[in-house]
């Protein structure tokens, strides 16, 4: 599955993480001075500016603005996104790495997510390794780090999977 339609993945995931300060992105809003990515990670041309799009993201009631640029070269569109946040995921890293790690040493959920979700988070893990690492290599933390190194999202339902984005 690694290798199946590698153009479409890169092409979906246009997504450049950056270094935020999440009180100043809540109450500035719109103004809040995102930084400029230099150029294009594909063609290399410079970026436009292209609007905004808002998102919800854990720990923030509401929904948050997030900056989008063009790139006249490839006519991509780059969403800017919180670092530590998987592409289509409200919760962070962290947090999935911490709920999982609970589970697994302790055989419970902790409090404050729910027991579907980190259920949810689960079994995609034990499916993405029996799809692509096989049954011989445990699901937590093996697995889960192996995956990471290989570029996927662990934790990712979707049929093709999800790659952590990544220059092209």
């Amino acid at each position: 599955m690694i290798g199946i339609f590698p153009d479409l993945l890169r092409d979906i995931l246009m997504i450049l993480h950056a270094e935020v300060d999440f009180k100043a992105l809540i109450s500035l809003g719109r103004d809040y001075p995102w930084k400029r990515p230099g150029s294009c990670p594909c063609c290399h041309s410079g970026l436009w500016g292209h609007g905004w799009v808002r998102i919800y993201l854990e720990g923030v009631s509401g929904q948050v603005w997030v900056r989008r640029f063009r790139c006249p070269g490839c006519n991509r569109v780059y969403r800017l996104r919180p670092a530590g946040y998987w592409p289509r995921f409200f919760y962070g890293i962290r947090t999935i790495r911490s709920v999982l790690t609970n589970r697994c040493s302790g055989g419970r959920w902790p409090p404050g997510i729910r027991r579907q979700v980190g259920g949810h988070w689960f079994r995609a893990l034990l499916r993405r390794v029996r799809g692509l690492l096989g049954m011989e290599i445990a699901p937590f933390p093996d697995g889960y780090e192996n995956l990471i190194e290989l570029g996927w999202v662990p934790v990712s339902r979707s049929i093709l999977g999800v790659r952590i984005p990544q220059l092209c």
